[in-house]
């Protein structure tokens, strides 16, 4: 077939399926269903109920009874054992039983800052009735050190070993210990100062102190120990002086000391145990500063009075007893801790003085008006008591340590008569002599030196040309005496210039 006619034939057999399939569609529409009839009558059912009869059913007959089981046959009776045989003694070995370890211990409690005693005491003469030792090497790091140092600024020993002689007291010293019998007289003051920097620059700086204060210092040397003398240069002055305090520099190239005429032969000789103790003992632990000072290793500060009631007079109404010995540490720390113990000769000393503190304190210091000064300290202080002891503690941060520290120091100022100007002078002078130091590189000697060496030096004044001696006058007749020279006329007066219209 061919192709034309084959595509004919399909067009054809297409175009009569497609009719036929409208022609169904529309007669399906068209077609009618016929309606069913139903009838409007309900159908009737007969409904038949049957009656049962209830019935119990047990299920254990249901399914058949258990039976109960058998009983066990009774087991045999155990066999009798035998006898075990009476223990034997053993030899006791004391070898063996120190051999075996000991129990651990319980581990004690962690001691609280300041609870240990203070020994400075033992490195002060024995007559001294207060003690102080500063831990520079610990206190050089806080930031409110030079606020503690304005405290110690109106004493007239730290003006002469620190100030004048150009030291800085926390950098160019390890330990301060000062100690003395009577705290309103300097002049029986002890003092001690342990340093690194060799006994020839501390000699130098006490010849520049001294110089300052019109003091010159007779050198010698005593079984091998060097001893210096200060004296005034003037004859009048020295005779005045109540100060004979010499200074030591005693074996070691490291600690020098200022005390008392007295003491400084039983110095030189050393302790002597035969004499008990003796001014001589305490030199030997002055060697010996960090030992002594490290019975309470993070204090910065220690303060010890003793003899109290023998240095205080209070009257019959005073409220409580006065104690017989106080200390107090400070903590070399950002946060520092503040202890302070008082010892009373009885215990119902110490318990008054509590009772006090509790309940009657703050009332009396209002009315004096000073409890909006202390008040805030007093209030923070935690008291506890041992027996006849009190400890008193108060936590303090770095702004309320450097607040204290400065009221402190404006009181101790006030009281030593030691001006404002005065202070500022002193510090400005401080700053001025540690950058001039370089910040400790130099020592005070090499420092002024490099001064010295940077002025230049002024030529010599000459002296002046004496003019030359004008012939005088020839002498007149005998017994005449020559005429005076004449006077030079006088100028004319010149007249000043009429003023211009």
């Amino acid at each position: 077939m061919r192709e034309q006619t084959r595509y004919s034939l399909s067009g054809a057999l297409s175009l009569l399926a497609h009719a036929l399939f409208v022609v169904a569609f529309v007669w399906a529409f068209n077609v009618q269903h016929e309606p069913l009839e139903l009838s409007e009558e309900l159908p009737d059912y007969d409904i038949d109920f049957i009656e049962f009869d209830v019935k119990k059913i047990e299920p254990d007959k249901a399914q058949g009874e258990v039976e109960d089981e058998p009983e066990p046959p009774p087991e045999d009776p155990p066999e009798p054992e035998e006898a075990a045989p009476p223990p034997v003694e053993q030899p006791t070995d004391p070898e063996a039983e120190a051999a075996l370890p000991e129990p651990d211990p319980e581990p004690k409690p962690k001691p609280k800052f300041g609870d240990k005693t203070s020994k400075i005491t033992a490195l002060v003469p024995p007559n001294a009735t207060w003690t102080l030792v500063l831990a520079n090497s610990r206190i050089k790091k806080l930031p409110f050190r030079d606020s503690a140092t304005e405290i110690m600024a109106p004493l007239r020993d730290f003006q002469l070993l620190i100030d004048d002689a150009g030291f800085n007291i926390w950098e160019d010293f390890e330990y301060v210990v000062m100690g003395s019998p009577d705290a309103t007289d300097q002049t029986q003051a002890f003092v001690a100062v342990q340093y690194n920097f060799g006994h020839d620059e501390m000699r130098a700086g006490i010849d520049r102190a001294c110089a300052k204060q019109g003091l010159v210092v007779d050198w010698r040397e005593q079984d091998g120990i060097r001893v210096g003398d200060p004296r005034y240069e003037s004859a009048e002055l020295e005779a005045e002086n109540p100060d004979d305090r010499q200074f030591v520099l005693l074996p070691g190239d490291d600690v020098a000391l200022y005390l008392r005429e007295a003491f400084v032969e039983q110095v030189i000789a050393g302790p002597d145990a035969s004499k008990g103790n003796t001014s001589g003992n305490f030199v030997a632990n002055i060697a010996k500063i960090k030992r002594y000072t490290y019975a309470e290793p993070k204090a910065g500060i220690q303060l010890v009075i003793e003899d109290i009631r023998g240095m205080v007079r209070v009257g019959p109404s005073f409220p409580i007893e006065i104690p017989s010995r106080a200390e107090l540490m400070w903590e070399a720390a950002n946060n520092p801790e503040l202890v302070i113990k008082l010892d009373f000769l009885e215990t119902d000393h110490a318990e008054r003085a509590q009772t006090y503190w509790n309940d009657q304190l703050e009332a009396d210091l209002k009315k004096v008006g000073a409890w909006d000064v202390a008040g805030g300290i007093i209030s923070g202080m935690t008291l506890e008591r041992d027996k006849r002891q009190l400890v008193f503690r108060y936590q303090f941060n770095e702004t309320s340590a450097r607040v204290v520290l400065q009221m402190v120091a404006k009181e101790f100022g006030k009281a030593m008569r030691y001006s404002k100007k005065q202070a500022l002078a002193a510090q400005a002078a401080r700053e001025q002599n540690w950058e001039l130091r370089d910040g400790g590189k130099l020592l005070p000697s090499e420092a002024l030196k490099l001064l010295e060496d940077a002025v230049p030096e002024l030529p010599e004044p000459q002296p002046e040309p004496q003019p030359e001696p004008q012939p005088g006058p020839a002498p007149g007749p005998e017994g005449e005496s020559p005429p005076p020279p004449s006077e030079d006329p006088p100028l004319p007066s010149i007249e000043e210039d009429p003023p211009q219209p």
